[in-house]
């Protein structure tokens, strides 16, 4: 597969609008911005990395993006979340699509630990 320029909007089926607003072709490192529509209301920053020389052969290009979610805006009542997206882009019926498995981590007391994790899918598609 082709290189990917990951940079743009992203939007999944929740209706969460992920901006990517810088990418590092050279190193794979971006960072943006990212909107969820399912709880968390303002904007987050998000970084992630992906890899920058695809196998050719291969119709998938590996990613992996962190959401942090404490409003840009400085709202006092952010959850004290953070959220890891690993996933792959890849050329379906001639749109790029964004495949990821998430984990969605909320701080907790210790012997709450696995109960404060979710585990989900979200795709994304370029809008």
């Amino acid at each position: 597969m082709r290189y990917v320029d990951v940079s743009g909007k992203w939007v999944n089926e929740y209706g969460s609008l992920m901006d990517i607003l810088e990418v590092d072709s050279a190193t794979g490192i971006f960072s943006g911005t990212y909107a969820s529509t399912t709880g968390a209301s303002g904007k987050y920053r998000v970084t992630g990395i992906t890899d920058t020389k695809p196998d050719p052969k291969i119709n998938s290009q590996a990613l992996a993006f962190s959401v942090s979610w404490r409003d840009l805006g400085g709202d006092p009542a952010d959850a004290n979340w953070v959220s890891a997206f690993s996933g792959q882009i890849q050329i379906i019926d001639g749109k790029e699509v964004m495949t990821t498995t998430y984990l969605l981590q909320e701080n907790t007391d210790p012997q709450n630990n696995w109960g404060s994790t979710i585990i989900d899918k979200a795709t994304f598609k370029r809008k």
